[in-house]
């Protein structure tokens, strides 16, 4: 049997459609869990860094359990900091709530020894998808830095995460990666989540040598109206 999620639909859902909308509003909304109107989920937004606004779509605390499927919902009803989760699927949506032409995702690395690190901002085009299974969402702009680095073919690469759907020596060779900045051969260096059942990379490799393993991975975007 199942463990009952603890974020169950409530009768009231929150006078939103998104952590950024609720950010507009105005007033002081806290970090936490929120359901919105007209959304399938529950999410959790962070309203504490870079300005506020932000949507998580992805905790990765350890390869266990990830796969091509898991990577786009798992245990969407829970989400978490602290706990492997994915509400990817879902994420075009709260990008098409935006007004504009571009919106942001941010990207963290290295989370269980605090926030802010080995990732960045980036600001990409309204029509590039979290879910595209190619590697040609290229025109990305990176805003802001976390800690020393610099895109390169052994780290992040100028590229969107993209779902790599030929695993088997898919730009990991024996770490297959399944959520990368990778190109679709090569080394794998820049891969957020690779499968479970293959290498022996506790997490995922990122960053040649400043980082070189993830570790605890939180993705998230915020829809912008620009």
């Amino acid at each position: 049997m199942q463990p009952k999620a603890p974020h169950q639909r409530p009768e009231k859902l929150a006078c939103a459609r998104s952590c950024q909308q609720l950010r507009s509003q105005g007033g002081s909304p806290q970090d936490g869990v929120y359901w919105f109107t007209g959304m399938p989920v529950p999410v959790l937004c962070d309203f504490s860094h870079d300005g506020g606004g932000w949507t998580l779509l992805l905790t990765a605390k350890s390869r266990d359990g990830w796969n091509l499927l898991s990577v786009r919902g798992r245990r969407e009803r829970s989400p978490s900091l602290d706990d492997n989760y994915s509400i990817l699927r879902h994420a075009n949506d709260f990008r098409d709530l935006g007004n504009g032409t571009r919106f942001a995702y941010r990207i963290e690395t290295q989370a269980e020894k605090g926030r802010q690190r080995w990732g960045g901002v980036w600001f990409a085009p309204r029509s590039y998808s979290f879910v595209r299974e190619a590697p040609d969402q290229t025109h990305v702009f990176l805003v802001k830095r976390f800690d020393k680095w610099k895109h390169k073919v052994s780290g992040i690469r100028r590229r969107m995460p993209w779902l790599n759907m030929h695993v088997r020596g898919g730009g990991s060779g024996d770490d297959p990666a399944v959520l990368t900045t990778a190109a679709p051969t090569g080394d794998g260096w820049g891969t957020l989540l690779e499968d479970e059942g293959h290498g022996a990379w506790h997490h995922s490799p990122w960053i040649s040598p400043e980082a070189k393993n993830t570790g605890k991975v939180l993705y998230w975007m915020r829809e912008e109206a620009i």
